[in-house]
């Protein structure tokens, strides 16, 4: 969240403690302020006194988005003695950012999970999100990146920049983006997978997706790309890495069987390789 400071002279008015107060409603956006108290010429707590007797404090806002978009918030300090002043703060909340999740390890043919956690921001409603899976490669994207980082920064520090002024407030968030890609994408790679596919959440609450991963090679990482998308609540983007470890002894298989007579059992084993492999299959016994 990004946050303003608005600069306003004060009077010599009484004190007005409190905490934060949140300024949404149904017409704007989430909007909250942190309160600091404001003396008279003596000051108060957040306050600074100027050489001619008049104190000023600041205060200190914060822009939580629901949505990704431009909008408009009305924000009014009001005093009995010097009056009422206004601004108008035109805020705009971005698309978030792809994010990296801890890299996983697993032993061939063995899997290992992680979890994603998402919120219902709303509590008026149920929201649903979807999850898919798609190809990723962090050196074509490093690639990328680099010839347009130059742009990326100067377009970055368009967007980071607040202007102040005592009518028109100016400010930026980061905020997931809204669902514009369909669920259709596949649940699994090659080597992640990610459960459940759909999830509704009631309001406020919160539910972890979880993310699977079986190995299926030792050369190099494999990486792939998550989405988890809500019409309501936006899109996030996950870039996940593994590594495959070289297979260990396997847990023992007992038989048990009468004497003089015979019992089988099966052992399964698949095949965690994208290709097709020839298996050789031995038995060892300490018995004669």
């Amino acid at each position: 969240n990004n946050n303003n400071s608005v600069s306003t002279p004060t009077g010599s008015g009484n004190n007005r403690g409190g905490g934060k107060r949140d300024l949404s409603s149904s017409s704007y956006p989430s909007f909250s302020e942190t309160s600091n108290s404001v003396g008279g010429g003596g000051g108060g707590s957040g306050s600074n006194n100027n050489n001619n007797g008049v104190s000023s404090a600041v205060l200190e806002f914060y822009f939580t988005p629901l949505a990704v978009g431009e909008m408009k918030g009305d924000l009014r300090l009001v005093n009995e003695e010097t009056g009422e002043f206004r601004y108008l703060v035109n805020m705009t909340a971005t698309p978030a950012t792809m994010l990296r999740l801890p890299d996983l390890t697993a032993e061939l043919g063995r899997t290992t999970s992680t979890s994603i956690a998402v919120e219902n921001p709303y509590d008026d409603r149920d929201i649903v999100f979807t999850a898919s899976i798609a190809p990723f490669s962090s050196s074509s994207s490093s690639s990328s990146s680099s010839s347009s980082s130059s742009s990326s920064s100067s377009a970055n520090a368009a967007n980071n920049t607040t202007n102040n002024t005592n009518t028109n407030t100016n400010t930026t968030a980061t905020l997931p983006s809204s669902a514009s890609s369909s669920s259709s994408a596949p649940s699994r790679s090659q080597a992640f997978t990610i459960l459940p596919l759909r999830q509704v959440l009631p309001p406020l609450a919160s539910y972890e997706f979880k993310v699977v991963y079986s190995p299926t090679t030792l050369d190099s990482k494999e990486e792939t790309k998550i989405s988890l998308v809500s019409e309501d609540a936006g899109s996030w983007d996950y870039v996940i890495a593994g590594s495959g470890l070289p297979p260990t002894e396997a847990a023992p298989t007992h038989m048990t069987a009468a004497v003089g007579e015979s019992s089988q059992t099966t052992l399964s084993w698949r095949n965690p390789f994208s290709e097709s492999v020839y298996a050789s299959v031995q038995i060892e016994s300490d018995e004669p």
